[in-house]
């Protein structure tokens, strides 16, 4: 019986600023004097525990957060030339620290009868005190988005790890938000209703006010003046998993008429967040028959995919002997781009 091994080919996939003349903020769907202070550190001398302390309409307001060493070292081992802005705000394994320090405005905003604008801008108040630190001084990198684990525990960054931090904060407290890119800066945009006064981006529907979070001060809508009338790239925060697919194909069986190929697929979750619902499907394309007509085809159903887990899957297809195909593999799911790969043509 002959044996054949099929390698692989990897194919991968994935407003002008307006005025109008206090701000009732509009949750989507339905200042900080920063006192970082390291707590306990771990035996590799990452601060664990930390405590911040901030002013906000006459008040000093205080959180204490324990961060495991593991998480910001997790964090810190992930690609950061990755531009996908997105991907860093709504990353899975820090939503419970996030929460923790979203739970505190929450709950204090409750007792003292705060409005939607004041919650928001205890938010804002918070990011805009972290110091401000270019990446080249902090990281020694031109450019190095942080996740927001990081932003809390290396106590500052610069525009695009404060927006990124405002902006998963404000996501985690039901508000809509976007990322708001300029050539040399990141700001965030709130979505709000048409009563609003201040600088807003209109987007798909909404408006979204504008909030500099790199500096004390800037309320909601107020926009710098370097940037009142320049074109913001506007970035939506949705989780949307980037995944990756590979497989090689190994034919273990023949017979009079058929040569039997097993399917062994590697799928990986980039991230960000959980990739739901996912299937395979293969087909072995016949190309001397016509365009679009295929040997054999299947599908399969995979289990859902945690933020950056690799699993493998298996699927069978069988070709006609001494024929001419191509195999092609595509990873679909519920909130996923399709990613494909395949091989070249080759004879049973």
């Amino acid at each position: 019986m002959r044996k054949y091994l099929i390698l692989l080919l990897l194919v991968l996939t994935a407003g002008c600023v307006c005025t109008v003349g206090c701000v009732f903020l509009q949750p989507a769907g339905p200042a900080a004097t920063i006192a970082a202070s390291a707590g306990n550190e771990t035996d590799i001398g990452i601060p664990s525990h930390f405590e911040y302390s901030w002013r906000y309409n006459g008040l000093i307001w205080t959180h204490s957060e324990n961060v495991p060493s593991e998480l910001y070292q997790y964090y810190q081992s992930r690609d950061h030339s990755n531009r996908e802005y997105v991907d860093y705000a709504l990353s899975d394994y820090d939503r419970e620290y996030l929460r923790n320090l979203v739970a505190s405005f929450e709950e204090v905003g409750e007792k003292k009868g705060y409005s939607d604008n004041d919650n928001v801008l205890n938010v804002v108040t918070f990011v805009q005190s972290l110091p401000y630190t270019s990446d080249i001084v902090s990281t020694g990198a031109d450019e190095y988005p942080r996740y927001p684990v990081e932003t809390l525990v290396d106590g500052g960054g610069d525009c695009e790890d404060s927006a990124i931090l405002t902006a998963a904060l404000l996501h985690e407290m039901g508000y809509g938000v976007v990322l708001l890119k300029y050539s040399n800066h990141m700001a965030v945009g709130v979505k709000g209703d048409d009563t609003l006064s201040g600088s807003y981006i209109p987007y798909e529907g909404s408006n979204y006010y504008y909030i500099e979070t790199t500096a004390n001060g800037w309320g909601v809508g107020e926009i710098p003046e370097e940037y009142r009338f320049l074109t913001a790239e506007v970035i939506p925060l949705i989780q949307s998993p980037k995944m990756s697919l590979g497989f090689y194909a190994e034919a273990d069986s023949a017979d009079f008429s058929h040569v039997y190929y097993t399917i062994n697929c590697t799928i990986t979750n980039n991230g960000p967040g959980t990739a739901k619902n996912l299937r395979i499907y293969a087909s072995a394309e016949a190309p001397r028959e016509g365009e679009g007509l295929v040997w054999d085809q299947s599908t399969i159903s995979v289990e859902d995919y945690p933020e950056d887990s690799t699993g493998r899957a298996i699927i069978y297809l069988k070709v006609p002997m001494d024929e001419t195909t191509r195999f092609v593999i595509t990873l679909s799911g519920e909130n996923v781009e399709s990613v494909s790969a395949s091989t070249e043509v080759f004879t049973t």
